[in-house]
């Protein structure tokens, strides 16, 4: 193989390429960028065997075509200080060269035949959906995925598109986000599916284009395409829970906060905080909603926002997960619904998009 690529294109695509690598991996293959040669343009793909991504170029320059799989990390790091706006890859056998004006790395790679296969979707029925809408409902779900390996099927987020709508939610048992969009125009197909939460990062990361993605379900793969990249991903296995059991409908109080206000106020509580007692009081009366915290160790906090409603709550939770919804949030106030202390605390920053997070024992 003998390519001229453009060093920007090349060090984009080896970037997005190793999004997906694994940092550890007991096979060293994983650990590699497969480059061929197909029909004047060269496809690039990389795996960490569950989820895979394959990027193709089309503006080279294939003096000589082939395949071969090359350390993703190494050539990273080289494309991203080079300056020259062409670069060179040339292989012979296992080995490969990396040139450019003033510069040459031989660097060891890898038989192609080792590197993994991988069942993209080739042909399959497909849902599109602007690709910002998408990037934007993971940034403001992700977060509330599960952390834990062991409560599998909360390791994703579940999309469920149908008719004119859009639904993606994720929980970890302790809190719940969930997105509603409608479109414009009916969608034909059904989809519902729990995607890998890594999955979605990396469409969310290229999804900020005005573009739009094709959506694919095959089995138990869930495949999408954005221009000339492709991100197929094994569907997370497992039932997810019943969202609409879990977000109250009953609620009668509701306060009006300013987001930059009670970011900031939970962000300075949240520093009285301790692993043993994680959680942040807060307390409405008067038209004044009170924040406290304390801990043994560092000492105890109260900071005081000024609201027009007087309202009575009374309840506390884990500031981090008020801190994730109020970091995602571009409203500039939010809703907080409410019943009692042990009644789960809705936010709402926008129409569409609702948050649930469940009480913990008060510590002030």
């Amino acid at each position: 193989m003998k390519v001229q690529f453009k060093t920007n294109q090349l060090s984009e695509a080896f970037q997005l390429l190793s999004s997906v690598i694994p940092i550890r991996s007991p096979r060293p293959t994983l650990n590699n960028v497969k480059i061929e040669s197909r029909d004047g343009s060269v496809e690039l793909s990389a795996t960490d065997s569950e989820i895979a991504l394959r990027y193709l170029i089309s503006d080279v320059e294939i003096i000589e075509g082939g395949v071969i799989s090359i350390p993703a990390s190494k050539v990273t790091a080289i494309l991203r200080e080079t300056l020259d706006e062409t670069v060179e890859l040339e292989s012979q056998g296992e080995e490969f060269w990396i040139r450019s004006k003033d510069s040459s790395y031989r660097i060891a790679g890898d038989d192609p035949h080792n590197f993994p296969f991988i069942p993209f979707i080739a042909e399959a029925s497909s849902i599109s959906v602007p690709s910002q809408l998408i990037a934007n409902c993971i940034q403001k779900t992700s977060f509330a995925t599960s952390k834990e390996k062991t409560r599998y099927a909360l390791n994703g987020i579940l999309l469920s598109i149908s008719g004119y709508n859009l639904a993606m939610v994720a929980t970890d048992g302790k809190r719940l986000a969930l997105v509603q969009k409608t479109f414009e125009a009916q969608v034909e197909e059904h989809l519902e599916a729990i995607i890998p939460t890594k999955a979605m990062s990396i469409l969310e990361r290229v999804g900020e284009s005005n573009s739009s993605v094709a959506i694919s379900i095959q089995e138990n793969l869930v495949q999408f395409v954005i221009g000339r990249l492709t991100l197929c991903a094994k569907l997370v296995e497992g039932t997810f829970p019943n969202y609409r059991e879990v977000v109250p409908t009953n609620y009668s109080k509701k306060l009006l906060v300013n987001k930059e206000m009670l970011l900031s106020a939970v962000k300075r509580a949240s520093l009285f905080t301790s692993e043993e007692s994680k959680a942040v009081n807060l307390i409405a009366k008067d038209s004044i909603l009170t924040l406290k915290a304390r801990s043994d160790v560092t000492g105890d906090a109260q900071i005081q926002i000024v609201i027009e409603q007087k309202e009575e709550l009374d309840i506390a939770v884990n500031p981090e997960f008020l801190i994730d919804i109020l970091r995602v949030s571009d409203e500039e106030n939010i809703v907080l619904e409410f019943m009692d202390f042990n009644r789960p605390l809705l936010i709402k920053p926008v129409e569409g998009y609702i948050n649930v997070i469940m009480p913990i024992s008060a510590t002030t």
